[in-house]
């Protein structure tokens, strides 16, 4: 039985899938390929043939080894007796899409257990650097949204509290410590506290090599970063306790929340280039190195809406973190910028690509994110395509398809990283390109803007239980559905019930 409903915006009928894309033969018969959801985009076939070989690479990094407190779990190919936190929380968020196969948030629990709960783990791996950013609570909400694992978070919050633990970890643990549990000692803890925020480096922030710090150091600076990504806990903290109905805690949380966003907005924005910045940590004068760095502040809903519309305009400068491709992670008129990347000196990393767009959305900035990941995506699929061997690298030039360089300006980035890099062809693939911006399995709502001609969609679109195929062709969009749930398209809101369905 079909239901009928009208839609102003283009003719649509919800039915059956449409066909397969571009996978091939190997990678249909692949263990992971029942799990992933499969894309129709039919303006540009070759990223659906660069988002098929992502999951393909991803899946290599999938790992089993005894005696983990999770395994298998998601490696960020590297090397293989450690693990990374700001790696693998960045890998969650692709990993969700295919979660009976790959274990994105659960790899998270050989953070948790390794370092908060002693005595419990004897792990074979290494957690390298234990002062990575702290991104558990963003990632674990952002897991929730499309799972509604109610339990789950609740174990997390009210059972375990390892988030809280990691935050206070975060504020106390000593500069030099070292995780010595694994096979090998951890790198050093760099993180210091200070009475306005953190003094780090580009090792321990996951920005190796970036000039951040320039003029006094980096231990004499204070990184915004590390600051507004503890205020970003203490906001998803809140709103993991809100979601479970613990007022009391999700108040004080976001009283924590509030203290550390006045003193971002007090201390890091600089009124005079509309910018936040590292400070110095003697003088509180800026240290004006721009970076994508600045936009974790807007992420954790930091910004007032004018601060915002004033960080925007570097994105869209090609002087600055614009040009083709844009999210440069060094502003292009710095001195230091180098053309072929060399690393964190102007280079496209995926993580904070991925993160500066999903900021800019959150202050409704839809069609600046979707034009920044398109040219992103096409400019990985430019040298899957051009540059040999046909892969998917850990960094990309910031002036030609190809791979970025290494630190030391010779060699070449990491092939096959798959790893946070699959945020491009899988993530934003996804969320910005094909336009389901949003899943909310909680409210079971899928939000669906469409932006390109053609036949567009996915099928085995899966969250809270629900499995979706959403397919417009020609003049109609096609949806299957195992059970109900609210599908807004271009704004609109219509319900879909379980079975075919007809708009």
């Amino acid at each position: 039985m079909f239901r009928k409903l009208r839609i102003s915006l283009i003719p649509v009928i919800l039915l059956m899938p449409l066909a397969a894309g571009a996978q091939t033969e190997a990678q249909m018969a692949s263990d992971w390929f029942a799990s992933v959801p499969k894309p129709v985009y039919e303006a540009d076939t070759g990223l659906v043939d660069l988002y098929y070989a992502t999951w393909e690479i991803a899946d290599t990094k999938r790992k089993d080894q005894p005696g983990l407190p999770q395994t298998p779990y998601m490696d960020e190919g590297l090397w293989d007796d450690v693990i990374w936190i700001w790696d693998t929380c960045f890998m969650s968020l692709f990993c969700k899409y295919a979660p009976d196969y790959f274990p994105g948030v659960e790899s998270l629990r050989n953070f948790y257990v390794t370092l908060h709960d002693e005595g419990k783990s004897e792990s074979p791996l290494t957690v390298w650097h234990t002062d990575n950013p702290p991104l558990f609570a963003w990632v674990e909400y952002d897991n929730y949204l499309f799972t509604s694992d109610r339990e789950h978070i609740r174990q997390l919050v009210v059972e375990d509290r390892y988030l809280q633990r990691h935050y206070e970890w975060f504020n106390q643990v000593e500069k030099g410590w070292r995780y010595t549990g694994g096979p090998r000692p951890s790198a050093p803890v760099f993180l210091r506290q200070h009475e306005l925020g953190y003094s780090w480096n580009g090792i321990a922030s996951g920005m190796d090599n970036t000039p951040r710090g320039r003029g006094s150091g980096q231990s004499a600076t204070l990184w915004v970063d590390a600051l507004a990504q503890q205020g970003l806990s203490a906001l998803y903290l809140s709103r993991l306790y809100g979601e479970l109905g613990k007022i009391d805690e999700a108040e004080k949380w976001s009283a924590e929340y509030e203290r550390i966003s006045r003193l971002v907005n007090e201390h890091y924005w600089d009124a005079k280039d509309g910018f936040y910045y590292d400070i110095r940590v003697r003088s509180g004068r800026p240290v004006r190195v721009m970076t994508p760095a600045s936009f974790w502040p807007v992420l954790a809903e930091m910004a007032s809406p004018q601060q915002v519309a004033e960080m925007v305009k570097q994105l869209e400068n090609p002087r600055t973190l614009g040009g083709n491709p844009p999210t440069v992670t060094l502003s292009r008129d710095d001195i230091q910028f180098k053309k072929d990347g060399t690393y964190w000196k102007g280079s496209v990393w995926l993580p904070t690509s991925y993160m500066t767009i999903k900021a800019v959305e959150k202050y409704g900035y839809h069609d600046l994110a979707n034009r920044l990941a398109t040219d992103i995506v096409q400019h990985m699929a430019k040298t899957y395509r051009d540059y040999e061997p046909h892969t998917v690298w850990e960094c990309y030039s910031p002036t030609i398809p190809e791979p970025a360089r290494n630190a030391d300006g010779v060699g070449r980035a990491r092939e096959d990283f798959c790893g946070w890099s699959a945020l491009g062809p899988i993530s934003l693939f996804i969320e910005n390109i094909l336009g389901f911006h949003k899943v909310d399995a909680r409210a079971r709502v899928v939000e669906w803007n469409i932006y390109s001609e053609g036949d567009v969609g996915i099928r085995n679109l899966r969250f809270g239980g629900i499995t979706a195929d959403i397919v417009r062709s020609g003049d109609e969009i096609r949806v299957k559905a195992s059970a109900p749930f609210t599908l807004i398209i271009n704004g609109k809101a219509f319900p879909v019930e379980a079975g075919e369905n007809s708009l």
